[in-house]
């Protein structure tokens, strides 16, 4: 049955049982049973599809670039400190710069969540203001105007940001960035518009061959963990028409583009996921081992 208007609810918004371990590996711990560990969805994506066509090249060159506009530092650390710290002083750069992406990307997707709950915007980390990255500065409020325009432009009422959902099927669970009705957006085959869209944010300048996967995943789960003083209480997962992924850069007209993916194609995408779920990394005594 399809949605064809949007209803007046409280958007389900919080984060919940979320953890990383010291391998970097995420993992959600289920309110109601800490035994109960559910990987990630980009974990579980992580483990067979890390961009290594695009990331190990980019590190690459990004430790290449950093050596020679460093080259006085480096023949001194070497004379003074050997060549093995030199080594490990330049392949550091490439993870520096790795970390402040993924900072970038967290800083906007608090942004998001505060514009959809009409909550203060979050200040911009000192480290990250006019940060250079790849030879280029990156402008936060830039960034954030995309996320405005796009909010303008497509009007959504929201009804989960930043929410947690889980499949207890397939064993996985995942933070939603958002999804909510669209009266501008057509289903295809279906004469009226309105649908609602699930959408997953992503701020780096490839999108990468995991994003598809990624929010088709979340708009597969089961359930809902709810947050605050519902902690603990668990809903169905809200009926959604179709998926998109938002990727802003100012490289768009307006900072930013949805792309939205044809309900027709999910079910291939769901089963590139689901393929990937065995091969993902063991969290400990978890849902995933039997």
């Amino acid at each position: 049955m399809q949605v064809d208007q949007a209803s007046e609810i409280k958007i389900i918004n919080g984060v919940v049982g979320r953890n990383d371990d010291d391998e970097d590996r995420r993992y959600y711990i289920d309110p109601n049973d800490s035994e109960l560990k559910y990987p990630s969805v980009t974990t579980v994506l992580g483990a067979t599809h890390a961009l290594d066509y695009i990331l190990t090249p980019w590190a690459a060159k990004s430790s290449a670039q950093f050596a020679v506009d460093s080259i006085g530092r480096l023949v001194d650390l070497v004379i003074d400190k050997g060549p093995e710290v030199a080594v490990k002083w330049i392949t550091g750069e490439a993870a520096r710069i790795r970390d402040i992406k993924r900072e970038i990307g967290s800083h906007q997707h608090n942004i998001l969540e505060a514009l959809l709950l009409d909550a203060p915007i979050p200040d911009c980390p000192e480290h990250l203001i006019d940060v250079e990255i790849d030879g280029e500065r990156v402008d936060q409020d830039v960034i954030s105007e995309g996320l405005v325009n796009f909010l303008t432009d497509y009007s959504p009422v929201m009804e989960m940001a930043e929410a947690t959902v889980a499949n207890t099927i397939h064993n996985y669970a995942g933070t939603l960035d958002c999804a909510g009705f669209f009266p501008s957006i057509r289903i295809p085959g279906r004469e009226s518009k309105g649908a609602r869209v699930a959408v997953d944010l992503k701020t780096g300048k490839y999108m990468g061959d995991t994003a598809r996967p990624q929010i088709v995943s979340y708009k597969s789960a089961t359930e809902v963990w709810l947050s605050g003083p519902d902690l603990g209480q668990k809903v169905d997962m809200p009926e959604v028409d179709m998926c998109g992924v938002l990727h802003v850069r100012k490289t768009y007209k307006g900072g930013y583009k949805l792309y939205l993916i044809d309900p027709a194609d999910e079910a291939r995408f769901f089963a590139e996921f689901l393929w990937t779920v065995p091969a993902s990394v063991d969290t400990g005594r978890d849902c995933c081992s039997s």
